[in-house]
């Protein structure tokens, strides 16, 4: 085989073997980086009667000046002639066959691609099917130049005749799921969603790619965002939000639940139905999931009067009364004769000196699990303050008199974690 392969005597020497030394020699090892140069090895290997040629690149020379340990002075190629001498009889070229020749204009294609010569690898590929019109990579490879080319349309063309000829000639799936994948991202270039996720659907199920899953994935998430901004009309929004109030009023808080989320849908941006979908889940007692629509509303717009009462109200129904309080100070902070938040604070204010006298274990341990009751505990100057106080140094009492002190212990004090007098 070795004899077929190689009908020059001097292409023998780019054997495995010598390609080896070659790859690993500091003069010749960048060259294995270059793409110009593996492509015209290869050309080599399809016809070996190329040999000549190469020499006129001075890589090749560098190449045989190693393999040779012969110095060529740098003049960039070997003596004339000299490539043609050897101790064996020159044996005849073989002719390629035509596979062999348009899988050479493919390798030519492939380099033009690579240079960014658009119509130079659109030539060597159509060279490359005349020779063999059933091979679907040649095919699929002028689909990739369109592509490149942002001619999308041209593109799924290619990919059509591609897949086309996939199933006439029962090629390898994984060719025809190439041409699926390239068809499915041509249609969202041109923003046909449906189109390209059934493509890349159908691509996946001839082929496993996971790049493509990912590909997927973010085709479908593009999808649904760009369905929901269709469907938002903040007209409809207020219409359904009233007709939710009403339902609320009648005591239907799942049926008020799902008109809210109407409202949502159609205006994701409108902070006081986020805040009206909270007020069911409190008369529902779902308290937790009304605490994530309330934050949101108020995610939405801060200062928002209405939802810091009822987050106030959800904190205390929590028994988490150092929030609470918060949430209801805030409201104050605002608008100084808020009633319910006055009302809320002295709610609040009532149940910690009520619980004063006892440990209350559903309260501390949600007082526990918040990071900001841990953050304090956790922190050495407040550790000390803590056992100062509690051995009744004569110099703790200092501490009172700082206010940062002794927010944080009014804190620790509320979520139940301490009791003071």
């Amino acid at each position: 085989m070795a004899s077929e392969a190689y009908a020059n005597p001097m292409a023998e020497m780019f054997n495995e073997e010598n390609l080896a030394k070659l790859r690993t020699h500091p003069k010749t090892a960048a060259y294995f980086q270059q793409q110009d140069f593996q492509t015209m090895l290869q050309l080599v290997k399809l016809n070996p009667s190329m040999i000549n040629m190469l020499f006129q690149d001075p890589r090749f020379s560098d190449c045989l000046s190693v393999l040779l340990n012969i110095d060529f002075s740098g003049k960039g190629t070997p003596p004339q002639n000299f490539y043609q001498e050897s101790s064996h009889p020159p044996r005849p070229s073989r002719q390629l066959t035509t596979e062999e020749q348009a899988e050479e204009y493919k390798l030519q294609g492939n380099n033009a691609y690579k240079n960014k010569n658009w119509h130079l690898a659109l030539d060597y590929y159509d060279k490359a099917i005349q020779l063999n019109p059933n091979e679907v990579v040649f095919i699929n490879n002028k689909a990739a130049v369109y592509f490149a080319m942002k001619d999308y349309k041209r593109c799924i063309d290619f990919c059509e005749e591609a897949l086309v000829k996939a199933r006439e000639t029962h090629c390898d799936l994984e060719k025809l799921a190439k041409a699926m994948a390239r068809k499915g991202l041509a249609l969202q270039q041109l923003g046909d969603l449906d189109g390209a996720i059934f493509s890349i659907k159908a691509s996946l199920l001839e082929f496993k790619d996971d790049k493509l899953k990912f590909t997927l994935r973010d085709l479908e998430k593009l999808k649904k965002k760009r369905e929901e901004e269709m469907y938002i009309n903040p007209d409809k929004a207020e219409e359904v939000n009233r007709e939710a109030n009403d339902i609320f009023k009648q005591g239907n808080f799942p049926g008020a639940i799902e008109l809210y989320t109407e409202a949502i849908k159609r205006n994701p941006k409108g902070a006081k139905f986020y805040s009206n979908r909270a007020a069911c889940y409190i008369k529902l007692m779902e308290f937790s999931i009304a605490l994530v629509d309330i934050d949101k509303a108020l995610e939405l717009e801060p200062n928002f009067i209405r939802a810091l009462v009822r987050k106030g109200n959800i904190h205390y129904m929590l028994k988490e009364y150092h929030k609470s309080t918060e949430s209801y100070q805030k409201v104050l902070n605002i608008d100084p004769e808020n009633q319910e938040a006055k009302d809320g604070n002295a709610k609040v204010m009532a149940a910690i000196n009520t619980n004063n006298n006892q440990p209350d274990e559903e309260r501390i341990r949600h007082a526990m699990a918040d990071p900001e009751i841990q953050g304090i505990l956790r922190d050495p100057t407040m550790q000390q303050v803590l056992k100062d106080l509690q051995e009744g140094r004569k110099d703790s009492q200092g501490y009172l008199k700082d206010p940062k002190i002794m927010a944080r212990i009014s804190k620790l004090a509320a979520a139940g974690v301490i009791r003071l007098g």
